[in-house]
């Protein structure tokens, strides 16, 4: 008599290893140690969340730091498993016009070239981020920044950045001297990702950030923006973003309450 085997194979030190360098955008043998800690582990790991806030713990204090921060993105995508992972984590939104963000990032690869369709991506996915924060976290578990408000009051706002996850604010936070430019550690060149002006003011600038780019998709005027339609136009508006064009009506009297560097909206 045939039969399938209902067990399955436990993941060995080698497996996580290879899972993560596989995965991992950046190049992480070159600032962690990954053998020496899987080496110590205990297999089969019985806990993935454990796993993961272990793993993280672990790197951070090799740098010294007491708290780790992770910002890929596309995290955004998945709250809802990341805070069954990590149900202590607090969240920084950092959300920026939809329309400097659609600029941006049609010089990628991973986005369209197509910049009203960058536009409307935006708002699909920001407004995921701001759905299931709203439904799965605690008011206190996230904090909505402006990336503008950010570049232009930038020791305002990470002041108030400091407060909500309450760590002390350090001058040295702004001193672009001591940023650490973790793209160099990426996969791949992606310089070509940024525009001329940003790579001077990382080269050169004594600025603790980068204010070329804001609103800088009033200078593209061969892009009639309004095209992405009326969801991308209700949201710019609930966010506090001037419009494409002259009133826009908020559906059902409705804006988004979320505690924004400060403010409430």
């Amino acid at each position: 008599m045939n039969s399938r085997s209902s067990t399955r194979k436990a993941a060995t030190e080698d497996d996580y290893i290879r899972l993560i360098e596989e995965c991992c955008p950046y190049r992480i043998h070159e600032y962690f140690d990954l053998k020496e800690f899987f080496k110590v582990r205990d297999y089969p790991e019985k806990d993935l969340g454990q796993l993961a806030i272990d793993l993280f713990t672990a790197i951070a204090h090799s740098k010294g730091k007491s708290y780790f921060i992770e910002q890929t993105p596309w995290y955004g995508q998945h709250i809802r498993a990341l805070s069954r992972l990590f149900p202590g984590a607090k969240v920084i939104h950092l959300i920026r016009d939809g329309r400097d963000v659609a600029l941006s990032f049609a010089r990628t690869p991973w986005w369209s070239h197509d910049v009203i369709e960058n536009l409307r991506r935006w708002e699909r996915e920001a407004s995921v981020i701001l759905r299931d924060s709203s439904e799965v976290l605690k008011p206190e578990q996230v904090f909505l920044v402006r990336y503008e408000d950010l570049v232009h009051e930038p020791e305002r706002v990470t002041k108030e950045i400091c407060c909500f996850l309450g760590v002390e604010f350090e001058s040295g936070m702004l001193d672009p001297s001591k940023y650490i430019r973790y793209e160099s550690l990426q996969k791949g060149n992606l310089e070509w990702t940024s525009s001329q002006a940003q790579h001077r003011w990382e080269r050169d600038s004594k600025k603790p950030t980068f204010t070329d780019s804001v609103q800088a998709w009033k200078t593209h005027g061969e892009v009639d923006f309004g095209e992405a339609g009326e969801k991308v136009e209700e949201l710019l508006f609930r966010l506090g973003y001037e419009s494409n064009i002259t009133s826009v009506k908020c559906p059902h009297g409705q804006g988004i309450t979320a505690n924004i560097a400060g403010k409430t909206i």
